[in-house]
């Protein structure tokens, strides 16, 4: 006799609904850092089609397999639709299993009414099991629109605070705040995140609201969690993951305060462990970072080992970085003053400050030959193979100098910091061009015995403006 799906127990059949529901397979945060193409984040209402649809078979198994994890889109302040782009907001059964939602309004209010935000977040607090919200464009906008003085915005912003009150959405631990208005991208987290208690995982930009003169970047990241009316702190939550893009400028007083917003971060979320800051230009492309120059330590430094054995063969490097409390190159500092000045929390995982390495030698570069008009075609290929296996040598022997290096140094950082796992080193330039970037990934692993190695990977990720 055959069996079917129903002849097994509800404990199968509940684990089978687990399984078919796919945002148990999408981790919490969905998004990555600044570096990452948002192409890459799986928020998509489609996920739950088919839990509903092995929910839809009978009443057993609507009963058994339980709904939930449901990815919804707002793209209007009074609805949000489901996979089939229907209207959800008169369901209001559904709104108890959306997990996620993402918020594309396509047309935001242009004015400063007070009462669209608490709109907003009361329609944000419908969702009781909501665990992540990413805003890509959010429900208002008075930077573009209004000709405000800057004190009559900050008026306007303490307002909007004071109708949300003490709106509170409870279940959120991962937000992420894109936007492409620079004003909005820091004023939507400093109402947000105050409302937001067990946020474990954020993404925003740090940016100059426009026409702005002077601003100061560590300033306006403590204002995120410093209310400056009351002179109080707002609930600091207990970040674990802070992916921050940083602002491209040529002014001094931004760039110069790169390693300080990294060390206040530091000391704002004590539990962190994974930290990104990165920055783009205008057109998009990764800018600065925290530069790193490598050279060869002088042979008399080197020490015998416990036999009394010379260890010159061996390659020694030592690294400069830059002065991370002022930007200067003139008093550039060593990894253990980089790391002792940023005071990392115990807790750190994976730190990824954009850390440029300088190799002291450039990467080959690959030149594809022209068009063949030559009739002598065995000589032109024998030209081309050895052009190509010199070209292959080069590169083999760059990459190990590279690799010795960054390995080096990864294990100079997990020696300062050894809660490290993970980092990655970045290299301008690739063979094609130098606007492109490599992201070298280490990772620490430890042996049988006990012993601690770092390892690089073999082939990096490619950073590219044209994909």
């Amino acid at each position: 006799m055959s069996t079917s799906l129903l002849d097994l127990s509800d404990e199968i059949l509940h684990l089978i609904g687990q399984y078919v529901n796919q945002d148990n397979f999408i981790p919490i945060p969905s998004f990555g850092p600044h570096w990452q193409s948002k192409t890459d984040n799986p928020i998509n209402p489609e996920h739950s089609r088919d839990i509903r649809s092995l929910r839809a078979t009978c009443r057993r198994t609507r009963a058994v397999c339980k709904d939930g994890g449901m990815h919804v889109i707002m793209r209007d302040m009074g609805t949000v639709e489901n996979e089939e782009g229907r209207d959800m907001s008169l369901v209001r059964d559904m709104r108890g299993i959306v997990s996620r939602l993402k918020v594309e309004i396509t047309n935001p209010c242009s004015d400063y009414d007070h009462y669209i935000w608490g709109r907003f977040a009361r329609h944000v607090e419908s969702f009781p099991q909501l665990e992540e919200m990413i805003i890509e464009r959010g429900p208002i906008c008075y930077h573009n629109v209004l000709s405000l003085p800057l004190l009559e915005l900050s008026q306007t912003l303490v307002g909007i605070s004071d109708t949300l009150g003490e709106t509170r959405t409870s279940g959120i631990s991962s937000l992420c705040i894109e936007n492409n208005c620079p004003g909005c991208s820091l004023d939507q987290p400093t109402l947000l995140i105050p409302r937001c208690p067990k946020l474990k995982h954020l993404r925003f930009f740090l940016s100059p609201a426009t026409h702005t003169i002077e601003w100061d970047p560590l300033e306006e990241l403590s204002r995120v969690f410093v209310d400056r009316t009351k002179e109080k702190k707002h609930h600091v939550p207990d970040l674990e993951t802070l992916y921050l893009r940083y602002p491209w400028s040529s002014r001094g007083n931004i760039w110069k305060n790169w390693g300080k917003v990294i060390k206040e971060s530091f000391s704002l979320f004590p539990k962190l462990k994974e930290f990104h800051i990165t920055t783009f230009n205008d057109k998009n492309e990764l800018t600065f970072g925290t530069y790193l120059i490598c050279s060869r330590d002088a042979p008399e430094r080197y020490k015998p080992d416990v036999q009394g054995k010379s260890k010159e063969t061996e390659e020694r490097w030592k690294f400069e970085v830059m002065n991370l409390e002022d930007g200067d190159w003139r008093n550039s500092w060593s990894l253990e003053q980089m790391m002792t000045y940023l005071s990392p929390p115990l807790t750190l995982k994976l730190f990824d400050p954009i850390i440029v390495i300088q190799p002291g030698e450039s990467r080959p570069h690959h030149l594809t030959p022209g068009n063949n008009n030559d009739k002598r075609k065995s000589v032109y290929h024998d030209t081309q193979s050895y052009e190509e296996s010199r070209f292959d040598g080069l590169l083999k022997k760059y990459e190990g100098l590279l690799r010795s290096q960054m390995k080096a140094a990864a294990e100079g950082l997990v020696d300062l910091v050894p809660s490290l796992v993970e980092g990655a080193f970045w290299e301008r330039g690739t063979e094609v061009s130098y606007d492109d970037w490599y992201r070298w990934t280490w990772r620490k692993a430890v042996d049988q015995g006990g012993q601690v190695r770092v390892e690089v990977v073999d082939k990096p990720f490619v950073l590219s403006k044209s994909k």
